[in-house]
């Protein structure tokens, strides 16, 4: 059992969240434009990286250097405006 996932069980944690309290956004790069679930970014397949109850989740078609890419940075303001104003 990985240090991970002794720290979720020992939280009771079962949705992949470390920290229940503490919303989690997801962001995914995929390259082309097949079907999301068969995608990748070239390193990690989109089902790998997707994760199950998160808040939201946001498929941005790029390459793995996905931080420069419009779409993420309007994801990442669109999150932080949402916790800035208090949810």
């Amino acid at each position: 059992m990985s240090r991970l996932e002794l720290r979720r069980k020992q939280r009771g944690t079962n949705d992949g969240r470390l920290y229940p309290h503490v919303p989690v956004h997801s962001i995914v790069a995929v390259e082309g434009d097949g079907p999301i679930e068969e995608g990748s970014y070239g390193v990690v397949n989109y089902s790998s990286a997707h994760i199950e109850g998160v808040e939201s989740e946001r498929v941005v078609r790029s390459t793995h250097s996905t931080q420069g890419h419009p779409d993420t940075i309007a994801e990442v303001h669109r999150i932080l405006l949402k916790h800035a104003a208090g949810r």
